[in-house]
């Protein structure tokens, strides 16, 4: 389990993260700038919801459970993306600071 006493939330079009440990800094990293790279070279841009992108777009999102999930809006990701539970993926942040 990763060391945060809370999933990730959006706060202010930025991802918040709160860590249990009392020697980590909570971290907050701008949701444009959040990128998920797929084993084939894909990127996604990090959004807040399907309605980010247009029907049948390819996105990553943050799921209810707190996970970073890849989706297609009203498709399927396996199909269109060739991507499945257990499919490497990287999660990088490309902005300054």
């Amino acid at each position: 389990m990763a060391p945060w006493h809370r999933w990730p939330s959006w706060e202010h079009d930025s991802l918040a993260f709160v860590p249990w440990l009392p020697v980590c800094e909570e971290a907050s990293l701008p949701q444009n700038d959040l990128w998920l790279h797929l084993e084939d070279g894909t990127r996604l841009e990090l959004k807040s919801t399907f309605g980010d992108v247009p029907q049948g777009a390819p996105l990553a999102y943050i799921g209810s459970e707190g996970l970073v999930e890849v989706a297609v809006n009203k498709g399927s990701a396996a199909d269109i993306l060739g991507v499945k539970p257990g499919s490497r993926v990287e999660l990088t942040y490309e902005g300054q600071g």
